[in-house]
């Protein structure tokens, strides 16, 4: 039983990493994010500084079509996204603790290069995509109430230079005796403040957007060689749903002639996942998982994904994923020959498939983790190739 505990703690760590990596990439696919994983319950903190951890992140977008052919075919759609990363863990008594994650995300695109095609894009002005700068600080207390159960809430803070965000939210985790099953439920809020900068730099006046999640996750142990997780998320958000620089390109004869983006103001949101792992020898372990999403813009979207990890040493662990996930159009999406309620070309809310490969290395040091480095390199049918690279270093007091 010892040794199936080891393995659990190995791939619950893996499943950490995932997660702290997945900001770099979620605005642009948010499909691709890890809800896996359940808070620690029970033991004692250590008083003091117990961790810091530094991350670097770094997102790709390439639009291979040159020609516009790929994805929204009026529009270049390269993106780069850089986030370094510091994460303070600081114990305040043997029940209690808070955590520090500062975030930096350099921005680039290639809407700047629209300033220069004045053939294709005659009346083009410079947008808020061709670059941006952001800013995030979060924080969280947590708090063991006993050895089976644990509370904690959140406050997040994050900026931009045409938007504000204020995060806030609350959960609690709870383990049986025996500490084989663990169950969690999570309530968290983000409330929006944006400054509207269309894409042609005309600026309108700002608007709100408020989103609020209920998440609740199961994680159990099957046998002594396996283990599933089995969770649920359900979202609304209301106010200002698009991105205001996106724009949409009606052809009615002649020039088409770029209009902003128009969704509407609210949006319910629904997926549940699971995954299987199953321990098969020494050092190594399969994974099957898989995630349902659905929303009221008529967007569905499903995935399917195998891991395999493997021990390459009594202190490096591997692990190899591949994932396929594959979605329709929403409600709004396609091409328009005349104005419509509600339009986008966005390719994320298009027909869409795709295929990942990807391939990460933990490394431990006196039996806890000390670094990761990983890719995972997206190959979607819109060829709007995705790459996501991040590397970590953890330091343990």
């Amino acid at each position: 039983m010892f040794e199936n505990v080891t393995r659990v703690k190995h791939v619950a760590l893996f499943a950490a990493v995932v997660f702290l990596t997945s900001a770099a990439s979620a605005q642009n696919a948010s499909d691709q994010t890890n809800v896996f994983g359940t808070p620690k319950v029970g033991g004692q903190e250590k008083i003091g500084l117990q961790s810091v951890e530094y991350r670097l992140g770094i997102y790709s977008k390439n639009d291979a079509g040159n020609g516009f052919s790929a994805g929204n075919p009026f529009l270049d759609e390269d993106l780069t996204v850089i986030e370094p990363a510091v994460i303070w863990n600081y114990g305040l008594s043997k029940r209690s603790a808070v955590s520090v994650n500062v975030a930096y995300d350099w921005v680039s695109s290639a809407s700047i290069s629209r300033l220069n095609d004045r053939t294709q894009y005659p009346n083009s002005q410079q947008s808020g995509a061709s670059g941006d700068f952001y800013i995030g600080v979060d924080t969280a207390y947590r708090y063991h109430v006993s050895d089976t159960m644990q509370v904690g809430t959140h406050l997040d803070f994050s900026k931009e230079y045409d938007y504000l965000s204020i995060g806030l939210g609350g959960n609690a985790a709870w383990k049986s005796e025996n500490g084989n099953m663990h169950q969690s439920v999570a309530v968290n809020g983000y409330f929006d403040s944006l400054d509207i900068i269309r894409f042609n730099g005309v600026q309108e006046s700002g608007d709100t957007r408020t989103s609020l999640s209920l998440t609740y996750l199961w994680d159990g142990v099957l046998t002594a060689s396996s283990q599933a997780q089995l969770g649920s998320t359900i979202s609304a958000q209301s106010g200002f749903l698009g991105a205001p620089y996106n724009s949409v390109f009606i052809e009615s004869g002649g020039t088409p002639t770029e209009v902003p983006e128009v969704l509407p103001d609210s949006r319910l949101r629904y997926s549940v996942f699971g995954s299987y792992r199953y321990w098969i020898g020494k050092g190594m372990a399969a994974e099957l998982a898989s995630r349902f999403y659905s929303d009221d813009w008529g967007l569905t979207g499903i995935s399917l994904e195998p891991r395999w990890y493997q021990m390459l040493s009594e202190n490096l662990l591997a692990r190899l994923r591949y994932r396929y996930y594959d979605q329709n159009a929403s409600d709004f999406s396609g091409r328009f020959t005349t104005a419509q309620e509600f339009m986008t070309q966005d390719s994320d809310l298009d027909v869409l498939s795709s295929h990942t490969l990807g391939l990460r290395f933990v490394g431990y040091q006196h039996g806890q983790q000390g670094w990761d480095a990983g890719v995972d390199y997206i190959m979607r049918s819109d060829h709007l190739d995705h790459i996501v690279a991040s590397f970590g270093y953890l330091w343990t007091f």
